[in-house]
């Protein structure tokens, strides 16, 4: 792994990797409170602003509830008219429909009901010590104070066992701090096996038309990583060139900013509720979503952006902006209407000219940026 990486997944997880004490208020349920999917409430300003906004979309989300009922009522997810389903996804899946829906739409229901017993092959097959014990180091490092991950819950045991299988089933990747929080999220709406599919579908789908196909993100050396950070940089180079010249003129690299974002799929650096409007869009469209909602990101930002006026300022400010974010709606329609025409086309360009980038340096920069 480049030294480059190591920086910024230190700096990255330090602060959410703590390993939590059970006799800790916290994991008692002493005074405690947690939101509606079971994650404690640790930021009351944050959480004002959760509810605020919730409660001013809460008539749009019943509406577009009795849509998702009717589409239902009228439509099989085996043969679906797919610019209507679009539409309808960009719009948000009700909590109700998102195990059926994520899985039909990552193909993930296909694999189990073709791979039954393969899980549980896979949880017998021996592991390296060290794979073995990294896992058992992060599982408990997971969402913490989350009610179903908090210590001596069984959701642990849960993601220890989709962990394990999934570094089972890909030797080549094994296991990569970050594929964690992707499995605990997916974990609140799936039982493990299933889970495990829906995990092992979006990292790398032997389907073309299925996943993100980004295992590369996690193997040794993470170069496919470097290669979409660089796309990133291009996207923002050609239509945030405000944004862009900003971070040039203090030599800010955005991989301190986005590698979380890409390495956990945003599990870790957005609010809940924004989060799952942005994987409801990412089961169905793939990876060109990662730079679609990164650059909403950077656009929603982009007043208070150019406002800054130091390194340090301006880098903290970009490190913690997005896990304010509550304004889902806003966010998936900036990331769509304020970047039209964006195709695969442009992407597989991109990534040729970042792959050309790194053959000639062996690296995506040769800034070291001290992280704060």
């Amino acid at each position: 792994m480049s030294e480059w990486i190591s920086n910024i997944l230190y700096d990255n997880f330090q602060n959410i990797t703590i390993i939590p004490n059970p006799t800790d208020s916290i994991y008692k349920n002493e005074n405690v409170s947690y939101d509606a999917y079971g994650f404690c409430i640790k930021d009351e300003e944050l959480n004002q602003s959760v509810n605020f906004y919730e409660s001013k979309f809460q008539p749009k989300r019943e509406r577009r509830k009795k849509r998702w009922n009717k589409f239902m009522g009228i439509q099989s997810l085996d043969n679906i008219n797919l610019s209507l389903f679009k539409v309808m996804i960009r719009k948000g899946v009700p909590d109700n429909l998102r195990s059926s829906i994520w899985q039909k739409m990552i193909g993930s229901d296909v694999l189990y009901t073709a791979n039954i017993g393969i899980f549980d092959k896979m949880l017998n097959v021996t592991l390296k010590p060290e794979i073995m014990k990294q896992i058992k180091l992060d599982v408990v490092r997971t969402f913490p104070t989350h009610k179903k991950f908090s210590p001596n819950k069984h959701g642990l045991e849960d993601l220890e066992r989709v962990l394990y299988a999934f570094a089972t089933y890909f030797p080549s990747i094994n296991y990569c701090q970050s594929i964690n929080y992707i499995a605990a999220v997916l974990l609140l709406f799936l039982p493990p096996e299933r889970a495990f599919w829906t995990l092992v579908q979006l990292i790398e789908s032997k389907s073309t038309d299925k996943g993100l196909r980004i295992s590369g993100y996690y193997k040794e050396g993470m170069t496919d990583l470097m290669r979409d950070i660089l796309v990133l940089e291009s996207i923002l180079e050609t239509r945030l060139k405000r944004v862009h010249a900003k971070f040039r003129i203090f030599g800010i690299d955005i991989g301190w900013i986005c590698a979380e974002w890409f390495l956990c799929l945003f599990s870790i650096s957005l609010p809940i509720n924004t989060l799952l409007r942005v994987w409801d869009v990412l089961m169905l469209e793939g990876d060109k979503v990662l730079f679609r909602i990164s650059f909403g990101i950077f656009k929603m930002n982009e007043a208070k952006i150019l406002e800054l006026d130091s390194y340090n300022s301006l880098l903290m400010y970009c490190k913690n902006m997005s896990k304010v974010l509550v304004e889902h709606n806003e966010l998936i329609k900036t990331s769509f209407n304020d970047m039209r025409f964006f195709r695969r086309k442009e992407i597989q360009k991109l990534r040729e000219m970042a792959n050309g980038k790194l053959g000639r340096s062996g690296t995506l920069s040769k800034n070291k940026i001290d992280p704060l």
